[in-house]
């Protein structure tokens, strides 16, 4: 597959250790003082997708092919296609709020916004999910993925 595809989803190139930037102390303070009363800071946020891209990079090293096919396959699912990306985004995001991931809702929102997805798309993408999920996917839309939306609409 090549690069553009891959950056779809997480280019296995850009998750070794040493290749995912830390957040000094002072960036994590000024993080989370643009949080406000908000139950997960840009900090906390942005971590936790480090997290995620690190635990890639740590199975990488052990697994590369088992890596390499699964970043290929995802990459290929969320190239350009008949849908955006940013459409794809979105479904992610909405059937991660269903099976209550929060990893992949911080990075699906996240992500989605980055493809171009408005406020509204993320809200109306949140009440799809509650339609179908009930009160649990309700619960998680309204908070978590909230979180995100309003922490990266204030950073962009």
């Amino acid at each position: 597959m090549d690069d553009k595809g891959l950056q779809n989803h997480i280019d296995p190139f850009e998750v070794t250790l040493e290749s995912t930037p830390k957040m000094t102390p002072e960036q994590e303070r000024d993080a989370a003082g643009r949080s406000g009363n908000s139950a997960y800071s840009m900090a906390y946020i942005d971590a936790s997708i480090q997290e995620y891209k690190e635990g890639i990079g740590q199975f990488q090293k052990r697994m590369p092919d088992v890596v390499r096919g699964y970043l290929d396959f995802t990459g290929a699912c969320f190239a350009e296609g008949a849908m955006s990306e940013k459409q794809k985004q979105l479904m992610a995001l909405a059937i991660s709020i269903q099976i209550q991931d929060e990893y992949c809702m911080m990075y699906h929102t996240a992500t989605a916004l980055d493809k171009g997805a408005s406020e509204q798309e993320v809200l109306e993408t949140i009440a799809v999910a509650a339609a179908f999920g009930g009160g649990a996917a309700f619960s998680q839309g309204v908070t978590l993925v909230m979180d995100v939306l309003n922490q990266y609409s204030r950073v962009h």
